[in-house]
């Protein structure tokens, strides 16, 4: 069944926000603290990209779209990620706020199709979900761990972090029209995910932070959300950084290299025996 082009969006936010996710995760691994983090961010970030291309695929199955069409025919002006994650963590409280604010969001609208009435998303966004989960139950851990002056780094990263994080969701007006609701593939209102969001995130981060949960509410900068009513959930023809998407998806000769297609690279005339250094070589 073809994927309308409603549907594929919001799916693409979801996606292309974990693709971005998981290379922060990547891109932090070696400053991990200790090996337990380490392996905490290695796997988080084989989740969310195990999310992404889940995603990816099943959206190029369902409209005949080429193999790989989507993570590697776009550019990074059609990539539909949370623009919070965009900006590089400046600090390590920084880090740890801002990849849990896109955990709980991800998963706050991942759960608007969960129980909707279209089969394969809603059993492929529950099955997310359980990972997403544990997920923020690292978080946890991190923010137990927090020094003063990480407390201090969160807190000053809190209103632009958060206030992004709330705009992504968009306009209460533009969730009350939106069409995969009244056809009941979403089952709950986007307005009302990030409802949930708010409260959880306000808790939260009172209690880690050391801080009032109205001093939460009281930080978040003054961010429209109608920019971001649009399919992309992002300002209007922003992207992210060139960096930033050199680094998610490499355009050196290595890294194409590396991701044609098997039933291509099997074809490849590459004769080793010839060169010196394989002549001279003792297989024994």
């Amino acid at each position: 069944m073809k994927i309308d082009n409603n549907l594929m969006a919001e799916l693409l936010c979801i996606a292309d926000t974990e693709w971005v996710l998981g290379h922060w995760y990547t891109r932090s691994l070696m400053n991990s603290r200790n090996l337990q983090d380490a392996t905490a961010l290695g796997a988080m970030s084989q989740d969310t990209w195990g999310h992404t291309r889940a995603i990816f695929r099943y959206l190029e199955e369902e409209n005949n779209l080429p193999d790989f069409q989507i993570e590697f025919g776009r550019k990074a002006v059609d990539v539909h990620n949370m623009d919070m994650l965009d900006n590089p963590p400046q600090s390590y409280g920084d880090y740890i706020l801002t990849t849990y604010l896109a955990e709980l969001a991800v998963w706050r609208l991942m759960a608007t199709f969960k129980d909707g009435n279209h089969a394969d998303i809603a059993s492929m966004m529950t099955a997310f979900g359980k990972e997403c989960y544990f997920h923020r139950l690292n978080s946890d851990g991190w923010f137990t761990l927090f020094t003063e002056e990480e407390k201090n780094e969160a807190i000053n990263a809190l209103p632009a972090r958060l206030g992004a994080a709330i705009a992504w969701f968009g306009t209460d007006k533009a969730s009350s029209e939106c069409p995969l609701l009244e056809s009941g593939v979403r089952s709950q209102s986007v307005s009302d995910a990030r409802a949930m969001f708010i409260k959880e995130a306000t808790t939260k981060l009172a209690k880690v932070l050391d801080i009032t949960e109205q001093k939460v509410e009281a930080l978040v900068d003054s961010i429209n959300p109608s920019e971001r009513n649009n399919r992309r959930r992002r300002v209007e023809g922003s992207e992210m950084s060139a960096a930033l998407w050199e680094y998610v998806v490499p355009t050196n000769e290595g890294a194409i290299l590396a991701r044609r297609p098997l039933s291509i690279s099997v074809q490849d005339e590459i004769d080793l025996w010839d060169k010196p250094e394989t002549i001279a070589f003792d297989y024994d």
